[in-house]
C-alpha cells in the first residue's frame, strides 16, 4: 500500500513538472501582483515606482526542496535604464538586476582607462548592480580602437575584472 502511495505521488509530481517550464516567463498584469509584493519593491526600489513600463510575470525556477518555485519579475526597460527583480510568493525579496545605461564612471575606473588602455575610445559604459544572493557593483565598459573592439568589467575601485577582445 505505502509503495502504490509513493509511486502515485511520484507521478503527481511528475505531471506538475511536465505542465511547468523550469526559467518561463509568463506575463501578468500588475493588477494580478499581490499588493504586498508592490510594497516590497517600492520600499527595496523607490525609484522603480516613477516608471509606468512596468512589465510583470510570473516565473518559475528550481526550487529549494521542491520542483518548481514561483516568483514574481518585473522588468523595467527604457533608454536609461534596464532593471529586473524578483520576488517570493510572501512578499520577500529575492534578488535584483540593474543595468544604469551610459553611466557616470568613478575616478578610480576614469583611472584604470587612462592607464591601461590609453590608445583606446570609450563608446559605451554601463553601470551594473546586483543585489541578493550575490551583492556587487561594477562598470561595462566598451572601448575601440580602429576596426578593434574591447569590453572590459571593472569594479568601482579600478580593478578590471574581466577583459574581453573580438
Amino acid at each position: 500500500m505505502l509503495a502504490a502511495v509513493a509511486i502515485a505521488f511520484g507521478i503527481v509530481v511528475e505531471a506538475n513538472a511536465q505542465q511547468i517550464e523550469i526559467g518561463k516567463n509568463t506575463k501578468i498584469e500588475r493588477s494580478e501582483v499581490p499588493i504586498r509584493i508592490l510594497k516590497s519593491l517600492e520600499n527595496e526600489f523607490p525609484e522603480t515606482s516613477n516608471f509606468q513600463d512596468q512589465t510583470w510575470y510570473l516565473h518559475y525556477m528550481e526550487g529549494k526542496g521542491s520542483v518548481t518555485a514561483k516568483v514574481y519579475k518585473v522588468v523595467i526597460e527604457n533608454s536609461d535604464l534596464d532593471f529586473t527583480a524578483y520576488y517570493k510568493p510572501d512578499g520577500g525579496f529575492e534578488k535584483a538586476n540593474e543595468i544604469k545605461k551610459h553611466a557616470q564612471l568613478p575616478e578610480a575606473v576614469e583611472a584604470t582607462i587612462h592607464s591601461q588602455y590609453s590608445n583606446w575610445k570609450v563608446v559605451d559604459r554601463n553601470e551594473i548592480i546586483s543585489v541578493g544572493r550575490f551583492n556587487r557593483d561594477r562598470f561595462e565598459i566598451q572601448l575601440e580602437k580602429g576596426n578593434l573592439e574591447r569590453l572590459i568589467v571593472v569594479s568601482p575601485d579600478g580593478k578590471v575584472i574581466r577583459d574581453r577582445h573580438s
